[in-house]
């Protein structure tokens, strides 16, 4: 329910800038900066850019958890990214 509703959300919100993709951009990177603001300016991005995140032979695994990753996890928004090379 909630995705779809997402999705219906930017088609709305890509309607509304007039088609001008463009502008849609420059909304949605705002709309990132301010949820930054609102979270310390705490960076977010796909898993497989994480700096904890380690490919492996059979898989994925998450160097911050331990925990192996499903492929379709590595798409999806983690919220403890890192950027690669500022792990310890």
């Amino acid at each position: 329910m909630l995705l779809a509703s997402w999705r219906h959300r930017l088609d709305d919100a890509l309607a509304a800038s007039g088609g001008d993709t463009q502008a849609f951009s420059g909304d949605l990177r705002r709309l990132v900066s301010t949820l930054q603001g609102l979270s310390d300016r705490q960076a977010f991005a796909q898993c497989r850019h994480c700096g904890h995140f380690f490919g492996e032979d059979v898989g994925y695994r998450c160097g911050l958890s331990s925990e192996p990753l499903a492929v379709e996890q590595t798409i999806k928004l983690c919220r403890e990214w890192t950027a690669t090379g500022a792990t310890s």
